[in-house]
């Protein structure tokens, strides 16, 4: 694992750890590695404090008050207080979950029927009444076991209306590659529920991104959202089969009065340009894009398969629906 400074430039040495599954950004911007059956906390010196546990945890929530939502591969656990206090640790359910997204005090969760204990499953747990309110079972598509397989988008004028985008992967027969639209009314007492898959064929679904308009790139904080506005467009980020490589893909949200009317419509495949004669260029997605993240100053962050993390220039969002090439430049971070 390698740690940036604000400008993206490289903070600290790369940190080696074995028996790696991931990392977490805690409320306090600190870091949380995630390795078999401990936790590991490097701080800002890079003096790292490690935790023993009995979990090997694939995700976690961060959730207000010091609180967490755990995925484990044997349970899902809700901690209320420290991860060094087994009394403060239960188990919610018996499922290996996976991918996920936390919606103010609920966290939506997706398991897969090709782990060991798994199925093609979708829970919301409210961390305030401690309780599943809705589980979802899918058929004819498995969620791709993915940390990033899921994205919100909101609903003008209807703030307790949810749109939710999750990623699906064909694993076994039977399976589809595509995206399942989620329209949810959580706050309210219907068990009604508004759902589309849209089959994406030899394109294989990893991970979102929503593209947000940041009108003051200076003023704007983590905590503060009153400088971005929502586009309704989103990057999908994946692995096209036929052609051997990773690709971004922009979608955008048709909006309607009527939440079950909602629909999303593919626009166009991201073409990035490649400079052959450069041997530092950029040569392509060798592999299927795992995450997108746009910063607070509107670039984009781009990790791949490959190895290789890309930082784009701010999606130019006048040409957006005119133009296949809407970044003006991109650089490569790391390799």
């Amino acid at each position: 694992m390698i740690e940036y400074d604000m400008d993206l430039e490289i903070k600290n040495c790369p940190i080696k750890l074995k028996n790696y599954y991931t990392f977490f950004i805690d409320k306090d911007d600190n870091v949380i590695i995630s390795q078999k059956n401990k936790f590991n906390f490097p701080n800002k010196r890079n003096i790292r404090k490690d935790i023993d546990t009995k979990f090997s945890c694939r995700n976690l929530f961060n959730l207000r008050n010091n609180r967490y939502i755990l995925c484990d591969e044997n349970g899902l656990y809700y901690c209320i207080d420290s991860f060094e206090n087994p009394n403060s640790i239960f188990k919610i359910n018996k499922l290996s979950f996976r991918g996920g997204i936390e919606i103010d005090e609920i966290v939506g969760i997706t398991s897969n029927r090709i782990l060991s204990k798994g199925k093609n499953k979708l829970i919301f747990f409210s961390s305030v009444i401690k309780l599943i309110l809705k589980e979802i079972e899918v058929k004819n598509y498995s969620f791709t076991l993915s940390v990033n397989n899921c994205a919100l988008m909101r609903i003008p004028n209807k703030n307790n209306d949810k749109l939710l985008l999750f990623a699906c992967k064909k694993y076994r027969k039977g399976d589809k590659n595509g995206i399942l639209l989620l329209k949810l009314q959580l706050y309210i007492d219907s068990k009604k529920k508004f759902e589309k898959f849209y089959d994406t064929k030899n394109y294989e679904v990893y991970c979102f991104c929503p593209i947000l308009e940041i009108k003051n790139e200076y003023s704007l904080k983590k905590s503060d959202k009153s400088q971005a506005n929502e586009t309704g467009y989103f990057f999908v980020g994946g692995f096209d089969i036929n052609k051997n490589e990773g690709v971004i893909k922009l979608y955008k949200v048709i909006y309607d009065n009527e939440i079950e009317k909602i629909e999303i419509e593919y626009i166009q495949d991201i073409i990035v340009g490649k400079k052959k004669e450069d041997p530092n260029s950029f040569k392509g997605f060798k592999g299927p894009i795992s995450c997108i993240i746009q910063s607070s100053t509107g670039e984009i962050l781009i990790t791949c398969y490959d190895g290789n993390v890309y930082l784009f220039s701010e999606p130019r969002l006048d040409i957006l629906k005119q133009d296949y090439n809407i970044f003006k430049w991109i650089k490569k971070l790391l390799i």
